[in-house]
């Protein structure tokens, strides 16, 4: 991996986007690791201008590298704070591909893409969507790959309207016309295509950074094909549908207390009528009233299904995939769409991934 010399703008760049992209705690973590293993002049906590003053001090003590300020970010930015969709090839020729990386690479930047690209990189977008990053293996697998897209998109939010008699005497205004106010907001996203190799489910994951509004959504979800265009087309996958998935989750949750929680439940009945359950308080497991639980099994029995739900995962028993639990949310943009609103690690979005696979056999 090619890393930007320290004293170009491209690493002030990365320094700030660890301070705009990672949770404080995270930034602190690595601080005090740092601190713990090379001793220096330079602080663990504060405020994120704090925070980002300690990370250049520790790099110019030479107790961090900027190898590791890049990985605190990729662990960052890659990972929760997401809307995931899931997809399976259609077919093995497809699938074969996508587990080639080095075909993937090639047709995607060319021969000695390596060295060419000078991945991972950090541009200052003002249009459009660049790829910034492209890694193989990933997460401890040869046949993995993780692609990184910025997305950049420019927007005027209406602020208020100028009505008074000054400003129409100050402008020349002319009777029926006014004087508006319009902040310039910019909104950048990071995408991320990651190929999840397995021997029964494989999946293309595609990661967007959350954000409110749809119609940037998809955008996004745009950029990221476009992008993976010379590789394959989106028709090349269908979607990883989790219904059947959170149906089995429904009726094994009193089983498997010790990995996953479920909390709220949509269900549509056999007739397509919308039934939702909502525990009493936000943390209440669903089968903690026995009466309710038989009730969705019931609903389940005469041919409905679930379409959303919301899962906790439990810290405790994920073999410390993570260090609190994790809360997910399926189906809430499409049978395919797993959601992870906090930010978290590699590990746990794989441990995530892995465990709804194991509910397809």
């Amino acid at each position: 991996m090619e890393i930007p010399d320290p004293n170009k703008t491209e690493s002030q760049d990365l320094f700030e986007r660890v301070r705009d992209k990672v949770n404080a705690d995270s930034i602190k973590a690595v601080l005090s690791k740092a601190k713990d293993d090379i001793p220096g002049d330079f602080g663990i906590s504060g405020n994120s201008e704090e925070l980002l003053g300690h990370l250049r001090d520790a790099v110019n003590a030479g107790s961090l590298t900027t190898e590791q300020v890049y990985a605190l970010l990729q662990e960052g930015e890659e990972n929760g704070v997401q809307t995931i969709l899931c997809y399976a090839p259609k077919s093995e020729e497809t699938r074969q591909l996508c587990s080639d990386p080095s075909e993937v690479a090639k047709r995607l930047f060319g021969e000695n893409w390596s060295t060419s690209t000078g991945f991972p990189l950090l541009p200052r977008l003002e249009t459009g969507w660049e790829i910034v990053d492209f890694r193989t293996p990933y997460a401890g697998k040869s046949s993995d790959w993780l692609m990184k897209v910025y997305t950049f998109q420019e927007s005027k939010v209406l602020v208020k309207n100028l009505e008074s008699d000054e400003v129409h005497f100050a402008l020349q205004l002319k009777k029926n016309e006014y004087a508006v106010i319009y902040e310039r907001r910019v909104i950048e996203s990071v995408c991320i295509a990651r190929w999840n190799a397995h021997h029964e489910s494989p999946l293309l994951e595609l990661r967007i950074e959350l954000a409110r509004r749809l119609p940037r959504f998809k955008i996004d979800i745009n950029a990221l094909w476009s992008k993976l265009k010379p590789v394959f087309e989106q028709e090349d996958f269908e979607l990883w549908d989790l219904r059947v998935i959170l149906q089995k989750m429904l009726r094994e949750c009193q089983d498997k207390t010790d990995i996953y929680q479920i909390g709220l439940v949509n269900l549509k009945d056999s007739g397509e009528g919308n039934v939702r359950y909502t525990p009493y308080t936000e943390h209440e497991p669903i089968d903690t009233n026995p009466t309710r639980l038989k009730t969705i099994h019931q609903l389940l029995d005469d041919g409905g299904q679930c379409d959303r739900l919301v899962m906790s995962w439990m810290a405790d028993g994920s073999g410390g995939a993570f260090g609190g639990n994790l809360r997910t949310y399926a189906g809430s943009r499409g049978t395919n769409v797993l959601v992870v609103r906090a930010q978290t690690t590699e590990r746990a979005v794989n441990y995530v991934t892995d465990q709804l696979r194991s509910f397809t056999g």
